[in-house]
């Protein structure tokens, strides 16, 4: 079978017997491309496909299985067909083609009778170029019988062959010829039938081959590599004979075998194993690895749960075992090793899980027992451990394993001091299940529990100091359940935790900050920390190794072999010797390595867009990937959701994403292993949605995969739609303002028509009136005009009285008079006779400052009027010789001031009143403005104060 992956994100698979196949991700179908014995120009030649390629062009080359060959065009769907013609040397020399194979300019095909090239720029031609062999093997044959072709960069093509070895095809000679000739190493594969060839990323060529296993060449040192399988070895290779090659971007090789599939993971081959297989003297006696030191000589001292104490000498690859057997004095007390520790006066302690301790004496390779007794010197019963430590003082710190609390031990006095919770005493132990213990570099003593949390011990309180889990809490511990603790290189305090990933505290700010599988950590459950000189922390987990690397802030995982290990770490088993080596134990044995040595995975994986749902119904999205078109919607289809795979398999779960909806999001949204993400309710405009992906080794993509959307604007949000109404609007406007200018005018036309009709009619009249009453006053005989004449002169008066009100009605009617100016003229016109008759003065002030103020008829007429009264009362009342009128304008308030010098009144002498001053007032009230009369005192005048808004 081969498979072909498209960049629409679709799938090609060339089957045996079941013709082409065609896996469209988007409807997750199958499109089937068979044989069609009528129509064989326009089909698929075979239903058995050989080899497939791909190419630049986007046609597919597809061999059949002994019936030629076959170029299709996926876009139009046109097969073309080639098959051999005997008498046609440019036709391909035979129909059992098995390899297909693209350079930067050729078409290369391997037949069962030799190889040929075709150019890509003309092969609608079908001329083919034979190439020559010019071996020097008998068996010629053999030699032509291509079974892969793998082109070089150089311009050189390696020929795999069934039977004859490795060729090598000079593409501008258009010869073939043994590779032996050229490189004598590759005599190894005289003979071989060559399955599969590939060049990896650091330039070596992998040979598969039928029956020789697998052969690496290192065409640079011109150095083989041959691996086949070993019965007597579970982790060599699965088959000789094997059938296909692939390396994924991670580096691991796939390595396809006639009995299933082995993998080589290139950075693997820097991981020691110690395993369990059987006991023996290369053996661990037990898989579970519970605790590891080294002694001064470099040593390696293993517990085991069930296999007792294995050592290792260093530069050997035997054991040296230590068991539990009542029949010796000098024996372990149990096999259930849980911890170890060499002291500084280099005594191993040995701490068992059922059996208390021993001290174990390197130099005499004698066993003891080790029995504590408290400040009292009372013996310490079930001393069964879990963690042995010792601080820079020299004090031996014990957890005991059955939650019975913790054991500080004085080597000095030969004395132990218990600690365990009490529960009325908020300073003691806030748990006695001890699984860490740790001293940071000020000496303080760090505590992890089981369920209870972090604890420090201060040393000159001598009490405890917990830190607790608390819900809701952002920047608290994230889990109670601590399984270890190390120190940074700033000084942070790294805690390892049962399901709560890695929280790092910082004593400054007496905060914590958490690393989990959400930031591509391996697994939550982490049993040991170690730093490497580059300052990253190494993180054993429940499902295999994690580096975080404090540089860049990425996790890179590594999954070990399963057939080697199961990835299952163990709390305490963890361990860096003076030389750098780390060492990590589990369920599996132990594995040891130089961080510098493990290969920092930078192979980044495909990411593809796989679905694009809007409103819960699938949409083509691949035509719009590849070829980078907009996705324009209607404004009611801004709900939708999309799906993202990582294109690497070899831990998919552990596959992570990030997702960005350029215009809405504000960053990007880390989703952990989620591979979905809904955005609903979104608002019409221009989005560009961006993904990327990190696969199982933490390696993120540096450019992400990207998709534009347009979500149209509901009508009544378009540009078109906004200026009709727009227009609409300002027409209606513009009719409104023109319908209140013609209603103005017409108003004023009323106005100026009824100020001309009182003038011409009511006005005339009552001056008529007013003529005819003198007129008859003096014909009537003087005796009878002494009986009338009071009767006269009051028609007379109230003849000029009206006429005096008709004339100030015209004047405030008339629009041409509207502005306060031509009222201060008309008022000063007014009363000009009156102030003559009375021998008083009048000036004014700021006159011409309020030309241009214009007025309603309404504020005219109660301005007039108000001022009007105060000048008469002024001149009726005040015996002044003098009135002053000062006007202004201060921000549309305005302010005017009558003011005379005439007799006053005493302060609170006589209460100002009468009809005049409530008209007065109430005309100020109608304006919205205040009037004060003020009395300045016997002789001092008086002052009438306006103010107004006019706005």
């Amino acid at each position: 079978m081969f498979l072909l992956p498209d960049s629409n994100g679709g799938l090609w698979v060339g089957t045996y017997a079941g013709g082409l196949n065609y896996y469209n991700p988007n409807s997750e179908t199958f499109k089937r491309y068979v044989h069609d014995a009528h129509n064989t120009q326009s089909t698929i030649l075979g239903n058995t496909i050989a080899s497939m390629v791909r190419a630049p062009s986007g046609h597919l080359w597809i061999a059949s299985w002994q019936r030629g060959l076959n170029c299709f065009n996926p876009a139009s769907g046109k097969w073309t067909a080639f098959q051999h013609i005997p008498a046609d040397t440019q036709s391909i020399p035979s129909n059992k083609v098995y390899s297909t194979a693209v350079s930067n300019r050729f078409l290369w095909v391997g037949t069962w009778n030799g190889a040929v090239k075709l150019p890509l720029s003309d092969w609608f031609s079908g001329k083919f170029k034979r190439i020559r062999y010019v071996g020097k093997r008998t068996n010629q044959k053999n030699e032509e019988k291509i079974s892969f072709l793998l082109p070089l960069q150089e311009g050189t093509v390696l020929a795999g062959t069934w039977g004859g070895g490795l060729n090598l095809i000079d593409s501008e000679k258009n010869i073939m010829y043994d590779a032996e000739i050229i490189y004598p190493e590759l005599k190894i594969l005289s003979g071989n039938t060559i399955s599969y060839v590939l060049k990896d990323e650091k330039s070596l060529i992998w040979i598969a081959t039928l029956g020789n296993g697998l052969i690496i060449w290192d065409r640079a040192r011109k150095k083989i590599y041959h691996y086949k399988r070993n019965l007597n070895d579970p982790s060599s290779i699965s088959s000789n004979n094997l059938l296909s090659l692939k390396q994924d971007n991670s580096g691991r090789m796939w390595i396809g075998c006639a009995n299933g599939i082995s993998t080589v993971n290139p950075g693997e081959s820097n991981f020691t194993y110690y395993r369990y297989s059987g006991g023996g003297r290369t053996s661990l006696d037990h898989p579970d690895v519970r605790a590891i030191v080294s002694d001064p000589n470099g040593g390696l001292w293993i517990g085991t749960n069930g296999g007792g104490l294995n050592y290792k000498p260093k530069g050997k690859s035997t054991f040296i075992k230590f068991r539990h057997n009542p029949t010796k004095k000098s024996t372990l007390a149990s096999d259930n090793v849980f911890a170890l520790l060499l002291d500084k006066q280099n005594q191993l302690w040995i701490g068992f899980s059922d059996a208390g301790l021993n001290k174990l004496d390197l130099k005499k390779q004698e066993i003891h027992p080790v029995n504590l007794r408290d400040v009292s010197g009372r013996k310490i019963s079930s001393v069964n451990v879990s963690v042995i430590y010792e601080d820079r003082e020299g004090y031996i710190w014990i957890a005991k394993n059955n939650g019975e609390g913790l054991i500080r031990y004085n080597p000095d006095t030969d004395r132990a001091e218990v600690f365990v919770e009490e529960k009325d005493n908020p300073h003691s132990l806030s748990g006695n299940w001890i699984h860490a213990i740790y001293q940071d570099h000020s000496g303080n003593i760090w505590l992890g529990t089981w369920g209870a949390g972090l604890n420090r011990f201060d040393k000159k309180r001598h009490r405890f100091h917990r830190y607790l889990h608390q819900p809701g809490k952002r920047n608290g511990l994230k889990n109670n359940s601590i399984l270890t603790i190390t120190e940074g290189s700033m000084g942070e305090l790294w805690v390892g935790t049962f399901g709560g990933g890695i929280n790092i505290y910082n004593a400054q700010a007496d905060t914590f900050s958490h690393l989990t599988t959400r930031h591509g950590l391996a697994n939550d459950v982490v049993y040991g920390i170690l730093q490497d000189n580059a300052g990253n922390m190494w993180c054993s987990t429940n499902q295999g190794l994690s580096m975080y690397n404090v540089n860049t802030g990425f996790f890179m995982n590594y999954e070990l072999r399963a057939d080697l290990y199961n990835n299952e770490f163990n709390q305490g088993a963890y361990f860096k010797d003076a030389e750098g080596i780390f060492y990590f134990g589990g369920l599996s044995g132990l594995i040891a390595f130089r961080p510098d040595d493990i290969k920092k995975y930078k192979y980044e994986s495909p990411i593809q867009i796989t679905r694009f749902t809007v409103r819960g119904e699938d949409f083509p999205i691949q035509k719009y990937l590849s070829e980078k078109k907009k996705i324009i919607l209607e404004a009611h289809r801004n709900n939708f959701s999309f799906e993202a795979a990582v294109l690497d398999y070899s831990a998919s779960e552990r596959n992570r994403y990030a997702y960005f909806l350029e215009g809405f999001d504000e960053q990007w949204n880390d989703y952990g292993t989620r591979r979905f993400i809904s955005y609903t309710s979104i608002d019409p405009g221009s989005y560009i949605f961006k993904v990327k992906g990190a696969n199982s080794s933490g390696v993120w993509n540096t450019v992400p995969i990207q998709l534009s959307i347009v979500i149209k604007p509901p009508i009544w949000r378009t540009w078109w739609f906004l200026s009709t109404i727009v227009l609409v609007a300002l027409g209606m406007v513009s009719g409104f303002i023109y319908y209140r200018i013609h209603q103005i005018l017409a108003i004023s036309r009323l106005r100026s028509q009824i100020a001309a009709d009182l003038h011409d009619d009511i006005g005339a009249g009552l001056t008529e009136i007013s003529i005819l009453n003198e007129i008859v006053a003096q014909k009537l005989p003087d005796n009878m005009l002494d009986q009338i004449r009071d009767e006269f002169q009051q028609i007379g008066e109230k003849s000029r009285m009206l006429i005096e009100k008709m004339s100030d009605i015209v004047w405030l009617v008339n629009p041409q008079k509207d502005s306060l100016h031509d009222l201060i003229y008309r008022l000063s016109d007014s009363v000009r006779y009156l102030l003559i008759g009375k021998n008083m003065s009048y000036r004014t002030e700021n006159i011409e400052s309020i030309k241009n103020i214009s007025l309603t008829m309404k504020q005219r007429q109660h301005l007039y009027l108000i001022m009007k009264e105060a000048i008469h009362n002024a001149i009726k009342h005040s015996k002044a010789t003098e009135i002053f009128l000062r006007v202004c304008l201060d921000k549309n308030v305005l302010k005017i001031e009558i003011a005379d010098n005439g007799q006053g009144f005493k302060h609170g002498h006589k209460k100002i009143s009468g009809n005049g001053l409530v008209n007065m007032k109430q005309r100020a009230k109608e304006l919205n403005g205040l009037l004060h009369i003020m009395q300045n005192g016997e002789g001092k005048g008086t002052v009438v104060h306006l103010s107004a808004s006019i706005r």
